[in-house]
């Protein structure tokens, strides 16, 4: 079993239609409520889960033997998750710049340098 975890984001929707679209594999989705009600992800395929570690460990372990869990984003309460499951399955991280390009140590240090080398 592949367990996604995204907060209530714009593009999670589209993220699970691929999914469902393009593979075969057995997939769970946890949306975080960071809003107080649900604002972006209308997906019928999907577990509704308040912003805090214990409403969201419940979840994780009532849904019995996973494989990966993928986080769609990087935050304190889902590396609290990574702490609380590390070596019982295998993590993968999953972003979309906003994690990368906000450290703008990173962005000036590492990823401006990496892309000029790419693009001469």
């Amino acid at each position: 079993m592949n367990v996604h975890i995204a907060n209530d984001e714009k593009f999670i929707d589209g993220f699970i239609r691929n999914v469902e679209r393009f593979t075969n594999s057995d997939n769970t989705f946890i949306v975080i409520n960071i809003y107080g009600n649900v604002k972006y992800v209308h997906s019928k395929n999907v577990i509704i889960v308040e912003n805090d570690f214990n409403s969201l460990l419940k979840v994780i372990d009532s849904i019995g033997s996973i494989d990966k869990i993928y986080f769609h984003s990087l935050t304190e309460l889902f590396a609290d998750i990574i702490h609380h499951y590390y070596g019982k399955c295998t993590f993968i991280w999953l972003f979309f710049g906003g994690e990368i390009f906000m450290m703008i140590e990173n962005r000036d240090r590492v990823l401006m340098n990496k892309t000029k080398k790419k693009l001469n």
